[in-house]
């Protein structure tokens, strides 16, 4: 009959040195954490914070500052567990970037019905692509170099 393994839970963690470890259940396993992760995520949640609050006078949405900042933050939230060194901080600076292009290069203009349209978030939503795909790039690029 097979035993049940318990499940995996984060329980806490500590510094030793400079590296950030968690203490996980189930096993005797201490994963790292990278720190550039962690970084990431602070400059993640404060320029969400800051666009979406101290900024909603230049952009007036509601919903899209969360759901473009949502996926970024899982994604870097993953990675806080991967030997990723220039992906988090782009997908972190990705957020800022599109949204300043996005208020540069916006347009508004008059839909069908008649009301008002603005390119805003197209333009946003199109350089966090980019940049995520450029960073892809670049990270499998690093790994490949270093292998060889």
């Amino acid at each position: 009959m097979n035993s049940l393994k318990p499940s995996i839970i984060l329980v806490g963690g500590f510094y030793q040195g400079s590296e950030l470890y968690t203490l996980i259940c189930g096993g005797s396993s201490v994963k790292r954490i990278n720190k550039i992760s962690l970084i990431s995520l602070f400059i993640l949640i404060i320029s969400f914070i800051i666009i979406r609050y101290a900024l909603f006078e230049m952009h007036r949405m509601k919903q899209v500052p969360f759901m473009l900042f949502l996926p970024i933050l899982l994604s870097i939230t993953i990675l806080c567990f991967k030997k990723a060194k220039i992906m988090p901080f782009a997908l972190a600076l990705s957020y800022p970037i599109g949204f300043v292009l996005g208020v540069m290069f916006q347009t508004y203009g008059v839909d069908a019905g008649g009301g008002t349209a603005n390119n805003m978030w197209i333009i946003w939503t199109i350089v966090i692509i980019v940049i995520i795909i450029f960073s892809i790039v670049i990270e499998l690029i690093n790994k490949k170099k270093g292998r060889s």
